[in-house]
């Protein structure tokens, strides 16, 4: 057996043995059936940066439970989510 499929063999196996559960991580519906909230909602909280912390596999989104849990008492402790900047098109009708 060739040194590249020793290697090959030993991420197979090393990845196999984890698994998302091991990692502690969730999805994005998880996460927003947690909540109480819509998948969206929690999207456009990740895109103005007031949600939770996210890992981007590829092209799949997860949350680490745990950064879940530390972020949810920050917002707690900081008495709520302050309310998102209007965008562009509402602040020019305004």
């Amino acid at each position: 057996m060739s040194a590249t499929n020793q290697k090959h063999n030993l991420n197979k196996i090393a990845t196999a043995a984890l698994t998302q559960a091991d990692l502690d991580l969730v999805t994005r519906r998880d996460v927003a059936a947690a909540l109480g909230v819509n998948e969206r909602t929690l999207y456009r909280m990740e895109k103005g940066r007031t949600g939770p912390p996210r890992i981007k596999l590829n092209k799949k989104v997860f949350f680490r439970l745990s950064a879940v849990r530390e972020w949810l008492a920050r917002v707690e402790s900081e008495g709520g989510l302050k309310p998102a900047r209007k965008s562009r098109r509402a602040r020019r009708a305004a």
